[in-house]
């Protein structure tokens, strides 16, 4: 199921040409999921079924497989570039050929330390300028703060033409999922009925498709893991921001 020798190739692995449609992945992964289930006494593959599963999941997600087409092919131009310069020279192919290794030993997806996922809001910081008094509203700490977003996240100028993906951590709410809040002598919440938890909320970075000082607003609502799962927050406003130079604290 692999284009090189570590980026996987999900249409390959579902027998599908690039760019299929839902219908006809949805058809072949039924097809092979009766193949390789590990219920098959004869054929069941539990290996080869998470492979299947593993495409299909990535396929079927508008976000994730709008990130993987674009990896896919840049990854194909960036192989036949390589292999038109390996014709050229023994030299050039010896080199190309190393260059390509390395490239394959990448993930098509880069991800974003937490310290570069950086909260806005700092709870100490606005206790030491008097902005926690009793009264004080997050717009009136804004005004005098001049900080309008709730999470920065930081890249670096060499980053910037990769495919970068950030996990911010949120707060959430998880309803009981034995008395769905309903019942105050559950056992399994203690008549709390939901239970505090932290989630965390992937950000996908294209390149060409955003800017330096660009922020987005997102509705938390939309990114819910699951059913009984609440974000604590209604909407999140991200501010994206390059690092002109490539700092090794960071």
């Amino acid at each position: 199921m692999k284009i090189g020798e570590s980026f996987p190739d999900y249409y390959q692995c579902l027998s599908l040409e690039f760019g299929a449609n839902y219908d006809k992945i949805k058809e072949h992964f039924r097809q092979l999921a009766k193949v390789y289930h590990p219920d098959n006494p004869i054929t069941g593959s539990k290996i080869h079924f998470q492979k299947i599963l593993k495409a299909y999941q990535i396929l079927t997600s508008e976000r994730d497989r709008g990130i993987y087409d674009y990896a896919y092919t840049n990854f194909l131009e960036n192989s036949a570039r390589n292999n038109i310069s390996q014709s050229r020279s023994i030299k050039t192919e010896s080199s190309n050929t190393e260059k390509s290794k390395n490239h394959r030993s990448e993930s098509y997806l880069k991800m974003i330390p937490p310290s570069r996922v950086v909260f806005a809001h700092n709870v100490t910081e606005y206790a030491k300028k008097g902005l926690m008094r009793k009264g004080y509203r997050m717009k009136d700490r804004t005004k005098w703060t001049g900080i309008d977003y709730d999470v920065e996240i930081k890249v670096l100028e060499s980053e910037t033409k990769e495919i970068l993906r950030a996990n911010i951590p949120l707060t959430v709410r998880i309803l009981c999922p034995d008395c769905y809040g309903s019942d105050i002598h559950c056992s399994a919440c203690g008549g709390g009925g939901s239970y505090k938890s932290f989630r965390n909320l992937c950000v996908d970075l294209i390149p060409n498709r955003w800017k330096n000082g660009q922020t987005i607003d997102l509705e938390l609502s939309k990114y819910r893991p699951d059913k009984l799962t609440y974000f604590k927050k209604k909407k999140i406003k991200i501010r994206l921001s390059v690092l002109s130079v490539d700092s090794k604290s960071l």
